[in-house]
């Protein structure tokens, strides 16, 4: 017997509606899974993103460019794109990696290391011996003159140490180890830059700020510009004439450009000052790391110095500077006599340099640098004579530089960051 059984419609609607609940939620779970694979994916890129932008600079700053990182080892979609250029006494480096239109950039500062590590002085080889003096010191490695070192007297004060250096010492060239070309150029285009209508130029106000990713902001006069505001970042602050800082000024890594460059009693900061015939750190002054203090003289037949009595690069006393001081010229001797033993560059008693010193000049040491110095020769001013390749009182303290700060941008030389920039 044959038995037929009725299956109500609301049953069948029921197992309907579970199956497709049950379609609906599996699914869901696929389209979950599927979502979360391509968020971890894409969270994997967008971390490769930042890394790539950060190794690319280190890579600049290694080999000059990102070698490794532009021969196909990028993961796929992603690109980058690299640029150098310079701020001041130092290198620029600048990198934006992208994901699908999602970049991330980078901004450093960076600057290179000593030509010799623990290198103390730098001496070029003139032919004269260097004599050392009353208080001065050396702690650390010596490049010198082909004469050597000796012990010497200067106004009856003779040479007060144990060691004439502490270091190992060698025979110098007969020039001072070289700069970056591309820099050099950088700074004569510098000197003659003068911003037009088409730069972007600063609204002075007391509080003036400029990202580092922005276009750079200038401020220019033809006239004495004195400074008493705030400026941070990327700031170009030029006059045709004379800048000077006061102590109420607030700088943190502007460049500023004029002839002559003070900065007053008292001030505090941190700034690159390039000037064509004169800069002045007075007393009391400090300029943080990374700072640069630069007298750039290229033009030539135009003597480095007015007069026997005007000092290019003037550190006065209790004046401290982190970073570098240069003073660049291509024709330190050119002149009489009195010129060819002039003092190009000058640091007071209780002056403190915490970083490198770069003198293609004559240099009066009285302070005290913890780095390096690297000069033409030194001379000391005492009792109205001048006594050629004599470093009096001057204390040069390798082993005391801070294992953080790094020197200038010598040829061919690696890089390090100095600083990220905002």
């Amino acid at each position: 017997m044959i038995v037929i059984t009725k299956i109500r419609a609301s049953a069948l609607q029921f197992a309907l509606l579970v199956g497709t609940l049950v379609a609906i939620l599996l699914g869901s779970f696929l389209m979950l899974s599927r979502i979360q694979t391509l968020f971890a994916l894409q969270s994997d890129r967008l971390l490769e993103t930042i890394t790539v932008s950060d190794h690319a600079i280190h890579q600049i700053n290694e080999f000059g460019f990102a070698k490794r990182l532009q021969n196909g080892s990028l993961s796929e979609g992603i690109e980058l794109e690299t640029s150098t250029s310079y701020w001041g006494s130092f290198q620029l480096s600048h990198t934006t990696a992208s994901y699908r239109n999602k970049p991330f950039s980078k901004i450093s500062l960076n600057a290179g290391g000593d030509v010799q590590e623990e290198l103390a002085v730098y001496v070029e080889n003139t032919h004269l011996p260097l004599v050392v003096a009353g208080g001065a010191q050396i702690w650390g490695n010596a490049a010198l003159p082909e004469k050597g070192i000796k012990a010497g007297v200067i106004s009856g004060n003779y040479f007060q140490g144990n060691s004439l250096v502490t270091g190992i010492r060698w025979t110098s060239k007969s020039t001072l180890p070289e700069l970056d070309a591309n820099w050099l150029t950088y700074l004569k285009e510098l000197e003659l830059f003068i911003p037009s209508a088409e730069d972007h130029l600063l609204d002075r106000s007391n509080d003036n700020k400029n990202s580092f990713y922005d276009p750079t902001q200038h401020l220019y006069s033809e006239s004495e510009l004195l400074l008493t505001e705030n400026y941070l970042g990327n700031i170009l602050i030029k006059s045709a004439t004379e800048i000077t800082v006061t102590p109420f000024a607030r700088l943190t890594d502007v460049i500023l450009v004029a002839p002559k460059i003070t900065f007053q009693r008292g001030f505090t900061g941190s700034a690159t000052a390039i000037a064509k015939k004169q800069v002045i750190v007075e007393s009391g002054s400090t300029l943080r790391y990374p700072s640069a203090v630069i007298v750039s003289n290229f033009e030539p037949g135009e003597a480095s110095v007015s007069s026997s009595e005007e000092i290019p690069l003037m550190l006065e006393e209790h004046a401290h500077i982190e970073g570098v001081v240069l003073f660049l010229s291509d024709h330190p001797d050119m002149g009489d006599a009195s010129q060819r033993a002039a003092i190009h560059l000058s640091t007071a008693p209780n002056t403190v340099i915490e970083g490198m010193v770069y003198c293609q000049g004559n240099t009066d040491h009285r302070g005290l640098i913890r780095g390096s110095i690297y000069t033409k020769r030194f001379v000391a001013k005492e009792a109205g004579s001048r006594y050629i390749n004599h470093l009096y009182d001057g204390k040069i303290r390798a082993i005391e530089r801070h294992p953080d700060f790094s020197g200038m941008l010598f040829s061919n030389e690696k890089k390090q960051v100095v600083k990220w920039l905002y």
